[in-house]
């Protein structure tokens, strides 16, 4: 199952008060036992190997603020695809928030804190 459908799956048989079940061996699922594999390519002419990373899935997941961050960069990015962005926050911590999200939708950032 893809991601989205996985999770909305679990939503809704914990919603019903049923235990979310793997629909294969019928396991117990529990979110934070979910892991998606993140694929950092952000170079175009990479000569070397794309990283690879697992992130668990649900436990970084954004806010509100940092979904509309998110969303406009993308904008940014298809728009005018040789843009720079600079994202000031008065708090670091979230800067930390704001990084997961960066990494998700393969956009390179530099922290300076």
């Amino acid at each position: 199952a893809c991601r989205k459908c996985l999770l909305d799956f679990m939503k809704h048989e914990s919603d019903r008060g049923v235990v979310p079940r793997c629909f294969n061996c019928r396991e117990p699922l529990n979110q934070r036992d979910l892991f998606e594999v993140v694929r950092h390519d952000d170079e175009i002419n990479m000569v070397s190997k794309p990283r690879m990373s697992l992130q668990r899935l649900g436990v970084n997941q954004s806010s509100a603020k940092v979904a509309a961050l998110i969303s406009e960069l993308r904008v940014l990015r298809k728009e005018r695809p040789q843009m720079k962005s600079v994202v000031f926050s008065q708090f670091t911590s979230f800067l930390s928030l704001i990084e997961p999200a960066l990494t998700r939708i393969n956009v390179k950032f530099l922290r300076l804190d």
